[in-house]
């Protein structure tokens, strides 16, 4: 298996070689960022690194007054954090760091707020509580940095530099916000499927879990 080859049978087949090698700088892959912080999921799972079942309170401290400090891993991964139509959680306001994600975060006390439907509803928020809880994990933006060329870049056979916005507080916004090139995106959604289609790969046995469980779908939009 080598992603570069599915990358040129692929723009051969559509006839866009020319075009797709002459981009590569970063494009903003929106909510395809989703995608990227599933696989991160799966692979710090397979490292015995993170616990789905535990809070957002436990990775991200300074979200124990929180509502959303008592919201599981889990729950944010199947979009269950809260109603879309309560959160007021804009993404604009985050891109133009009016405000950071944890502090808006906690606008949301926990003993001031009813508890959610534990319903599926799409929404942001719920990817930006798990990155949150990554870059603690990872120590930060340089470890979680250090950790993705490891784990990610490497084996995806990312060619072009990438990068991942972050809020005013220095958070990555993982809900819509990596940037890859043309063609790192085509080798990292075929890097997945190698993945998924691996039955001794523990990542691709998350994976496909996943999808038969409903879960993480959302962030897991690879058709997008």
């Amino acid at each position: 298996f080598h992603p570069d080859h599915a990358i040129r049978d692929a723009q051969e087949s559509r006839g866009l070689g020319d075009v797709y090698k002459r981009q590569s700088k970063p494009i903003n892959g929106e909510s395809r960022s989703k995608s990227i912080v599933g696989v991160v999921i799966a692979t710090l799972k397979c490292q015995n690194k993170i616990d789905l079942n535990k809070n957002h309170s436990f990775y991200t401290k300074e979200l124990k007054d929180s509502y959303y400090g008592n919201v599981t891993v889990l729950q944010s991964l199947n979009m269950m954090a809260r109603d879309e139509y309560i959160v007021g959680y804009e993404l604009n306001e985050i891109h133009r760091k009016k405000i950071d994600i944890l502090t808006k975060a906690n606008k949301y006390r926990s003993d001031l707020e009813s508890p959610g439907e534990n319903k599926f509803r799409y929404h942001n928020i719920n990817t930006d509580l798990i990155m949150l809880d990554l870059f603690n994990i990872l120590k930060g933006k340089k470890g979680f940095k250090k950790w993705f060329e490891k784990n990610i870049v490497e084996p995806a056979g990312f060619s072009n530099k990438s990068k991942l916005l972050l809020d005013k507080k220095g958070n990555g916004i993982g809900s819509s916000s990596f940037y890859l090139s043309r063609e790192d995106w085509m080798r990292f959604g075929v890097y997945t499927m190698s993945l998924l289609n691996d039955p001794n790969k523990c990542e691709g046995k998350f994976l496909r879990d996943s999808f038969n469980k409903v879960l993480y779908l959302s962030q897991l939009n690879l058709n997008s």
